[in-house]
This record gives structure tokens, C-alpha cells and sequence, in this order.
């Protein structure tokens, strides 16, 4: 694993754990950075689980990374917000303090066998909500550092 790809195999790992979550919970799936191909889900009024990469740099070099992204709930009919926060307790589950995630390049047809590296969840916290249209957005902010092997 180079560092020119060591980027893409870390949004890939993060893509898998987001989309599995969703399965698990028979929610609709939205990768934020990607909102522009999937403009039908955001205007559902169906709960969705959805994630945005915000920050992966070198942290203070390279084969060591910093990264910061939001998981959590896109919802259209959730007042209380207990849809929300019930769609964040899922993903803090899986992204608590001090779990590790191994990295593995799953962007291909073909899913790479070889760790490339790990994940290591530093801190998770809930943000407050937004909104997109109709749409409320509540997402936890996670930040961790990342190893390239």
C-alpha cells in the first residue's frame, strides 16, 4: 500500500462499516460526499444512516494519519429526534473510544485479502442538528488516528 492510496483504502474501510451498519438496522444508506448521485434518498422521508469523510491527513508524517468524519441520521419526520439519536447510538457502538478498525482496500470488484493498516478511534461525540430542507441531520463527529502498515 503507497501513500498516494493509503487515503482511498481508509474512505473504503469507512464506506464498508457505514453501509454494513445500515444493513443491520434496514436503513437507507447516504454517503454524504457523494450526496449529488443519490439526490432521491435525501429528499425520503424514510430514516437513513449517512457518513461524510471530513478530515485524513498526515499526522505528523506519513505512515502516520489523522482523520475526523461524521456518522449518524438524516431523518424527515422525527421531532423528538429519538429516530436520530437511536440511528447514533448504533454508530457510536461501532466507532467507540479505543476500538480498533483494521484497513483494508475494498473500493475494487475485488476485495483485498492484506491489512494495510489500522484505525484507532480516539474520541466520538454527538453534534447538534442540522438541517437539509426538509431533512434533519444528526451526526457524532469521530476523530482517530490511523497507522498505514
Amino acid at each position: 500500500m503507497s501513500y498516494e492510496t493509503f487515503p482511498l483504502a481508509v474512505k473504503s474501510t469507512l464506506d464498508k462499516i457505514a453501509f454494513d451498519l445500515a444493513n443491520s438496522a434496514s436503513l437507507n444508506y447516504l454517503d454524504i460526499d457523494g450526496v449529488l448521485l443519490e439526490a432521491a434518498l435525501v429528499e425520503s422521508d424514510q430514516p437513513a444512516l449517512g457518513w461524510s469523510l471530513s478530515t485524513l491527513a498526515d499526522s505528523p508524517v506519513d505512515p502516520m494519519y489523522y482523520l475526523e468524519f461524521e456518522i449518524g441520521a438524516i431523518t424527515a419526520i422525527d421531532p423528538a429526534q429519538y429516530q436520530a439519536l437511536d440511528i447514533i447510538g448504533l454508530t457510536r457502538s461501532a466507532f467507540k473510544p479505543g476500538t480498533d478498525i483494521p484497513v483494508f482496500d475494498y473500493s475494487g470488484e475485488v476485495v483485498g485479502t492484506q491489512q494495510l493498516g489500522v484505525i484507532h478511534v480516539t474520541w466520538a461525540g454527538v453534534t447538534p442538528k442540522q438541517f437539509d430542507r426538509a431533512a434533519s441531520l444528526r451526526m457524532a463527529t469521530v476523530q482517530a488516528h490511523a497507522l498505514r502498515f
